[in-house]
């Protein structure tokens, strides 16, 4: 199954990188929209795997009514989705399949403007969101 896939490669990702940069963090995986709507508590990032730009407005906006201060990284396979993922002030937009070296530099980014905002938390947060 090409979500669990993806999810999987995400998740693994992320662990990687918050091992290499001695960081901690809650990790949760949906692999649906609803679910992640529906889920309490707020993220500090949302990784979300789309296929259009109606996805890219209806997620992030329904988002960031609930949480202002998240940041969006947005992954797909059509490159021409990039620039409805900046049209929301989204962090990245990454082709898939997903570079780790990419990934771990907006990561980097996304931490040094978080613990510049904030006084040192102990934890950030993600979501990762497969398909819509």
């Amino acid at each position: 199954d090409d979500n669990k896939e993806t999810i999987d490669i995400v998740r693994d990702a992320i662990q990687d990188f918050l091992i290499e940069t001695h960081s901690l963090a809650k990790v949760s995986c949906f692999d649906k929209a609803e679910d992640l709507l529906f889920a309490s508590g707020s993220y500090d990032v949302y990784i979300m795997d789309i296929d259009s730009s109606e996805d890219i407005d209806a997620l992030s906006s329904r988002i960031s009514e609930i949480d202002f201060s998240s940041r969006f990284i947005f992954m797909g396979t059509d490159p021409a989705l990039a620039c409805s993922a900046y049209k929301v002030d989204a962090e990245s937009y990454l082709l898939k399949p997903i570079d780790k070296k990419q990934l771990f530099k907006v990561l980097t980014k996304i931490k040094q403007t978080i613990l510049q905002n904030k006084k040192k938390p102990k934890l950030f947060y993600f979501k990762f969101i497969e398909q819509l």
